[in-house]
């Protein structure tokens, strides 16, 4: 639609319609005086020239062609049959450097890119195999040891824990006695 519809106004830029309302209002800037005939006969000419000539190559494969023009036409026909060479120009200026350059892309990937996140990966695992020897070796016989001698000392004293309520009395008693012994002094 907006195709149509640029198609439409610039063919329209040169008509009367278009021509009389809005380039009056700029002025004129370059006039004409009438049709260049020979020009005219001249264009038309090479137009309906091309015409036969594709037909000719194009429809009759050849077999009209006069034998001065045999050549230019199998090399026009071989021209129009490459499509002008468009596609070939086409992969040789945009398609291959653009493949190059990403398969260069993807050896830096491989090769650099993916070794960083690897030799990222290996230090974390060798960390984390170290982290988890200093923790078997130093935290854990900490935690452990603490808690051995914690059940030991409460082992050597369970025979202070009787139940006998006299007994935990005399041992207060005592206490205070050397308490004051010792705060006399």
């Amino acid at each position: 639609v907006l195709l149509a519809g640029g198609a439409a106004f610039a063919g329209l830029m040169g008509s009367p319609w278009f021509h009389q309302p809005i380039f009056h209002l700029l002025g004129a800037t370059v006039s004409h005086e009438g049709v260049d005939l020979p020009l005219l006969v001249s264009s038309w000419l090479l137009a309906g020239v091309g015409i036969w000539l594709a037909w000719t190559v194009g429809v009759k494969h050849r077999r009209f062609l006069p034998a001065p023009l045999r050549p230019l036409g199998s090399r026009l026909y071989r021209l129009a049959a490459n499509k002008y060479y468009v596609d070939e120009f086409y992969a040789r200026v945009l398609i291959n450097p653009f493949l190059a350059a990403s398969r260069g892309l993807s050896r830096f990937d491989l090769r650099v890119i993916d070794g960083a996140v690897d030799l990222a990966g290996r230090l974390g695992w060798s960390i984390g195999q170290w982290k988890e020897r200093f923790d078997r070796a130093v935290v854990d016989r900490l935690v452990n040891g603490l808690a051995r001698m914690v059940r030991g000392l409460g082992a050597s004293l369970r025979w202070l824990q009787t139940g006998i309520i006299q007994q935990y009395l005399l041992v207060v008693v005592v206490a205070v006695v050397v308490f004051s012994a010792i705060m006399r002094r």
